[in-house]
């Protein structure tokens, strides 16, 4: 196994009501993945498993080949950011983010703190207390705590959650600076896309505690694992292959012939007014509803009962509520879902 490198071997954990797993893993040296999942799906019971705070119920974690499912949570060197980020309120700003370099028994810890404290814009709320601080700023305290004891692996837990476009960004550009080559890898849970695709170098999707699917942003974005997937990916039309299947027209036909074994997905984008050339898809419907973005007019639309999206240039002007209207796609923008998913245990499937 390469040096650095964590694996997850069939991992088992539940709670009451709940079964996660099994789950099948090899995190690289610096690699960063992401964990994504609708609500319920098993993401923290995943990082908590990990982290060691939850009790397994088969499989096992190893460190380099050595199994670490029954060492302590402490001794085993992760980084671990919960939701509630967990700040000690009787402690100082500067007394939280040192305290894991106490713990470890290091008495000379100005430098290294400072340092936190600087990269994560903290040196001035150093004296503060956790109640004194937005919760972007307790956000940055956590994180910059987690890095205290040079973890060799991060396991963060919705890390840029609640904060604004420009702080959101900014700490995006901090966690880029300290994964890579030369850090920690980084097992990330997030609901937000603008996140995952700027930090994952791969998406883990749980679907009801298992593997949906497993492999690059790019993948993802070409076959998303099912109608999550699809959403979390940026397509407004998702189609799911029972509703195809019960649609006697010729443009659903041809649909189906272009899905996944969940249906297929599009962008509102891809769909344009009039009738397709060779290789297009075309669809007769009505208006239902027309509002306008800063990226353009969107128009609702509905063919034989099913909605549809489409977004129009904002030059365009918006169709008539109620009126006819047809539209076309190329087969080439039609994204199978579940064509190249996987599940159960991953451990292999590296890119």
């Amino acid at each position: 196994m390469t040096p650095g490198t964590l694996r997850l071997e069939g991992l088992v954990g539940s709670h009451p009501g709940f079964r996660l797993g099994p789950i099948g893993l090899d995190l690289a040296p610096g690699e960063v993945v992401t964990v994504l999942g609708p609500s319920g799906s098993g993401k923290t019971t995943l990082l908590r498993a990990v982290a060691g705070l939850d009790h397994l119920l088969d499989g096992e974690a190893l460190w380099e080949g050595q199994a670490i499912t029954r060492t302590q949570p402490e001794d085993r060197r992760m980084g671990y950011v919960p939701q509630g980020l967990a700040l000690f309120p009787h402690r100082t700003v500067e007394q939280n983010v040192a305290f894991p370099l106490l713990l470890d028994g290091e008495r000379r810890t100005g430098a290294a703190v400072r340092d936190l404290l600087d990269r994560f814009g903290l040196l001035p709320l150093s004296h503060r207390y956790p109640r004194e601080l937005s919760y972007g700023q307790r956000q940055r305290v956590a994180m910059a705590r987690a890095l205290a004891s040079r973890p060799r692996v991060l396991l963060w837990d919705e890390p840029l959650s609640a904060l604004d476009v420009v702080a959101r960004d900014d700490l995006i550009e901090v966690l880029r600076e300290v994964t890579g080559p030369s850090g920690p890898s980084l097992l990330l849970v997030t609901h937000d896309p603008s996140v995952a695709y700027s930090l994952a170098d791969r998406f883990l999707v749980l679907s009801s505690g298992t593997v949906s699917f497993l492999g690059t942003p790019g993948d993802f974005l070409r076959s998303p694992p099912d109608a999550f997937g699809a959403r979390f990916a940026g397509y407004e039309n998702v189609w799911e292959r029972a509703v195809l299947l019960g649609e006697p027209t010729a443009w659903s036909r041809t649909l189906l012939e272009h899905s996944g074994p969940w249906g297929l997905a599009f962008s509102a984008s891809s769909l344009k007014v009039g009738a397709g050339e060779r290789k297009e898809v075309e669809i007769a419907c009505s208006v239902r509803r027309v509002h306008w973005t800063p990226e353009g007019v969107v128009v609702g639309l509905q063919a034989h009962g099913h909605h549809l999206v489409l977004r129009m240039p904002p030059k365009e002007g918006p169709p008539a509520i109620g009126s006819p209207l047809t539209v076309s796609i190329s087969t080439s923008d039609l994204h199978p879902m579940g064509a190249e998913s996987s599940g159960g245990d991953l451990a292999s499937n590296r890119p």
